[in-house]
């Protein structure tokens, strides 16, 4: 990753080495897609961060290039390119689609953001992108390429008693700070990749990835159901990872590497449930259009995951 002078960071294009694998990152810091077959004229983008990307997944494995096969054996080509970038937040991912997204021309495309946004870190997003809009960190970025420079910031950061790096990490029960993107603006940049998907003819489809909580200011609001408010509102199908891993009955151990990185299984269930989706709506002849109004008012209310779990299913989120 490299400090970026409109998203933060992003990936640097080239072979990538990280946690065993190597991955190719195209011109466009987004993570190459494992060639399709001929007669791929549909396009599917995926959205999110590393949970998206394939953090710590194999070229084919990742769930990218296993909803291209599983439309491909279902008789539709499909390009399906990873928008995903670790550590994205959704008001990152705004950014990327104005700069690179929308420029791909998608069909559909899928948010699964989620982590980064929930996430408690040692920095807010808005503040930071609004920083980035100034002239003063437009200078600095520029600046940045200097050695001189940087050793200079380094020394001055020293002396603040500032930390030169600050790692980004994934949602924990330890983790602490302020939550990089609140629910209030989690919400509000939904809604805005839902409008600009729908003005411009592009289809959505939401990848609800966790059901655990995030408290703020006394009162219990997970992610998945500010996600779950916002397609029931504007009439977005929603693929619900956790029911599908429950249904399943596979243990928890086989679908994730970590707290929130899916194994090439867990991808591979994933990427199943958002092909039935797309072909449920008619893919390619026809896309899951958003509303052109809201159905009323986002409803927000606490979440409690699946209901009428079976004892095995009990015990699989038991495991978190």
């Amino acid at each position: 990753m490299s400090p970026h002078p409109t998203r933060i960071w992003a990936l640097e294009p080239g072979a990538q080495h990280s946690f065993g694998i190597t991955v190719q990152v195209s011109s466009l810091g987004l993570r190459e897609s494992t060639p399709v077959g001929l007669g791929a004229n549909h396009r599917v983008l995926t959205l999110g961060d590393s949970s998206i990307f394939g953090h710590g997944v194999q070229d084919g494995a990742t769930l990218h290039d296993q909803l291209a096969s599983k439309l491909d054996e279902r008789g539709v080509p499909t390009e399906v390119i990873c928008g995903g970038v670790p550590g994205y937040s959704t008001a990152q991912t705004l950014v990327l689609m104005e700069e690179v997204g929308w420029g791909l021309d998608p069909d559909v495309i899928v948010i699964g953001s989620q982590f980064s946004d929930m996430n408690r870190d040692h920095f807010s997003d808005r503040r930071v992108l609004e920083q980035l809009e100034s002239h003063a960190a437009q200078a600095e970025f520029l600046l940045s390429h200097s050695q001189l420079f940087r050793r200079l910031r380094s020394a001055v950061a020293r002396g603040k008693g500032v930390p030169e790096f600050a790692a980004v990490g994934w949602p924990s029960p330890e983790s602490k700070g302020e939550i990089r993107v609140p629910p209030s603006d989690y919400v509000a940049n939904l809604i805005e990749l839902v409008v600009d998907a729908r003005d411009r003819g592009v289809g959505v489809v939401f990848l609800q990835l966790d059901e655990r909580d995030t408290r703020e200011g006394g009162e219990n609001r997970s992610y998945a159901s500010m996600m779950e408010g916002v397609a029931i509102a504007w009439g977005v199908p929603i693929v619900r990872a956790p029911n599908i891993y429950l249904q399943s009955g596979v243990p928890r151990e086989k679908l994730f590497l970590d707290e929130v990185h899916p194994t090439p299984l867990g991808n591979q269930l994933m990427s199943q449930a958002l092909a039935d989706v797309l072909l449920q709506a008619q893919f390619p002849k026809r896309v899951p259009m958003p509303l052109d109004t809201p159905r009323g008012d986002i409803q927000v209310l606490e979440y409690h995951g699946p209901t009428e779990l079976s004892q095995q299913q009990q015990l699989f989120l038991n495991q978190r």
